[in-house]
């Protein structure tokens, strides 16, 4: 015996249930009014696409539930199986046309939070955060790091086997330096 309707509707949520429904979801900071004006407008023209989507995902993955009895045949489950797949696809291929052009409206500063949904809806890890200068210098070879530090205007006032520490008007940056001399530790001070 199957189960039922309203049990599977109950145990099977919709992808896009995990994905921003409005504007007010993405908490976006610095959004500009054209902003918000934009990505409501691409909110609502995608919805309707979204929901069929969706309903025909769920109807397939239901269809698929009730044949999954002991007489359903091989290939009537392979055909069931086949649609569950491209259903699955058109609403995967809808929610990420919708978040690219919703991405699109947003500055590069903003994009974070539309790639952290992407990522959350293809069950990927979430990003690691990026280092910046200095931190960027860790675990890079000295003497490459020293040709890039030169051409931005650093001097080098102490080069020593373990440290080198440079500077750049009124900025200094400390290098910490292992044996192979691969940078270990940074310090910078303003």
């Amino acid at each position: 015996m199957g189960v039922s309707s309203s049990a599977l509707a109950q145990t099977t949520s919709a992808p896009a249930e995990t994905q921003p429904q409005s504007t007010e979801d993405l908490d976006v900071d610095d959004l500009t009014d054209d902003q918000a004006a934009q990505m409501e407008a691409i909110f609502d023209a995608y919805e309707p696409q979204i929901a069929e989507a969706t309903a025909n995902y769920l109807a397939a993955l239901e269809m698929m539930n009730n044949l999954l009895v002991p007489t359903t045949a091989d290939l009537a489950l392979s055909d069931a199986h086949d649609q569950v797949l491209t259903t699955r696809q058109a609403l995967d291929t809808v929610v990420f046309e919708r978040n690219l052009a919703l991405r699109s409206v947003l500055n590069l500063d903003q994009r974070q939070v539309i790639n952290d949904y992407v990522r959350a809806y293809l069950g990927l890890a979430p990003a690691e955060p990026m280092a910046v200068f200095p931190e960027n210098l860790i675990g890079q070879d000295i003497n490459t790091v020293l040709d890039e530090l030169w051409a931005d205007g650093w001097e080098v006032m102490v080069e020593m086997p373990s440290e080198v520490q440079l500077d750049r008007g009124a900025e200094q940056l400390d290098l910490a330096l292992d044996r192979s001399g691969q940078i270990i530790d940074v310090r910078f001070s303003d």
